[in-house]
């Protein structure tokens, strides 16, 4: 099974939420990315694309803020969920099940998109950026886990785990300069970037104390580490006009 189709299967759908976000530290890490691509956005951009929206991690604190937004991803079942968790909440969510290389929505549909960890589970993230751009009329917020960082290391880790399991998902890891030359080759320009941990995600969800871990991160910020070699990245782009 490989990335695409677990996210597609109904059971994973369900338990994703808990799995991922169920904990203290997930809990944590789910407001924070929310709020890093909450602060990113124009406040005058009103119509938004939360492409890979998933459960609605980013789609549900949008809505909160009063913002037009279409979910769009992959798979039914994790767009379900994701409706579920906004009913509860008296939100309506207008999704759209499209692929992310090749999306249903006229150029400029949108003000601003943003997508999380999405592009890490693409197969041609080239293509996956062109269309982010092509689609987006003002600005673009995505994060990408990085080459050079703790990523490389997991990523080998997976692919040797997978010799056994073969279920084990492996994504994909990029260059901070190569995806910022493909957003620029598209008409945008980045103007902001920042890497938010330093430690992998899994030692903190282990640790499963957000105050510790954010003292540990806060150590490796001053010392200027996590600048070097911090995952993953989040960019901001504006259409160069």
């Amino acid at each position: 099974m490989n990335n695409s189709s677990i996210y597609r299967n109904e059971d994973f759908s369900q338990r994703y939420d808990r799995n991922r976000y169920g904990r203290r530290f997930g809990r944590y890490l789910e407001d924070l990315e929310a709020s890093v691509f909450l602060s990113l956005i124009d406040p005058a951009c009103s119509i938004i694309l939360d492409l890979g929206a998933g459960t609605g991690k980013l789609t549900i604190p949008l809505l909160l803020t009063s913002k037009e937004v279409i979910a769009a991803d992959n798979s039914p079942e994790m767009l379900g969920v994701a409706k579920v968790k906004a009913d509860e909440l008296g939100l309506n969510i207008k999704a759209v099940v499209c692929d992310a290389q090749r999306l249903s929505f006229k150029d400029g549909a949108f003000d601003c998109v943003v997508s999380s960890r999405t592009l890490m589970h693409l197969g041609d993230w080239r293509e996956g950026v062109q269309e982010i751009c092509r689609v987006s009329s003002r600005e673009l917020v995505i994060d990408f886990p990085c080459i050079f960082s703790f990523a490389s290391a997991d990523i080998f880790l997976k692919k040797l785990k997978r010799l056994f399991r073969t279920e084990t998902r492996i994504y994909n890891i990029y260059s901070v300069k190569d995806v910022s030359e493909e957003i620029m080759k598209n008409g945008f320009r980045v103007i902001h970037s920042e890497k938010q941990f330093l430690m992998p995600l899994a030692f903190h969800r282990l640790l499963n104390h957000p105050a510790i871990s954010i003292k540990i991160e806060e150590i490796f910020r001053i010392v200027h580490i996590t600048d070097l070699i911090g995952n993953p990245i989040v960019i901001k782009a504006v259409k160069d006009v």
